[in-house]
C-alpha cells in the first residue's frame, strides 16, 4: 500500500501561509462585518461613571445602532464608522420617598424599598446633544464629562 504523505517542504509552505493571513488580519482595527473598534471613558460630575449603557446610533436613517457596556468609567465596543448620536444611560438605587411627586403617584402606597433611577439629565440620552464621528480606522480615547 503506497500512502501519499505530504513533504516537509509542503508542510512548512502551508504553515507559512495560514501565519502571514492571520497575522495581516489582525492588523486592521476593523472586524469583518465592516465594524471598527472604539473606546473611552465617560465621568458624571468628575468622577468614572461606575456603571452604565453607552448606545451609538447613526445620524443618517437606515443604520442600525450599536451598544456597549459602561463599567467602572471605561467602554469598549465595535461599530460602523460615520457620525452618531452618543446616548448614555446609568441607574442607581433610591427609595421611593426621595423621588418626584410624579413617581410617587405612580408607584404602589406603602412601598418602602429601592428603586432603580435614571439619574444621567435627558441631554446626554432621551435628547442627547452628544455627537461623534467614528473613523474608518477606529477611535480609541473617546471622553465625555457628564455634568448634572
Amino acid at each position: 500500500m503506497n500512502r501519499l504523505l505530504p513533504n516537509r517542504s509542503c508542510t512548512a509552505v502551508m504553515f507559512s501561509l495560514a501565519l502571514a493571513v492571520s497575522l495581516i488580519g489582525g492588523c486592521s482595527n476593523g472586524s469583518a462585518d465592516g465594524t471598527v473598534a472604539v473606546s473611552g471613558n465617560i465621568t458624571f460630575d468628575g468622577q468614572p461613571l461606575s456603571s452604565g449603557k453607552i448606545i451609538l446610533e447613526p445620524t443618517e436613517p437606515g443604520g442600525r445602532p450599536y451598544a456597549g457596556s459602561i463599567h467602572d468609567g471605561h467602554f469598549q465596543m465595535y461599530v460602523s464608522p460615520g457620525q452618531k448620536v452618543v446616548r448614555i444611560t446609568s441607574t442607581r438605587y433610591e427609595a421611593p420617598q426621595g423621588l418626584s411627586k410624579k413617581a410617587k403617584t405612580s408607584m404602589e402606597v406603602g412601598m418602602t424599598q429601592t428603586i432603580p433611577v435614571q439619574f444621567i439629565p435627558k441631554r446626554y440620552n432621551q435628547q442627547s446633544e452628544l455627537k461623534i464621528k467614528i473613523d474608518e480606522v477606529g477611535n480609541g480615547d473617546l471622553a465625555w464629562d457628564l455634568k448634572n
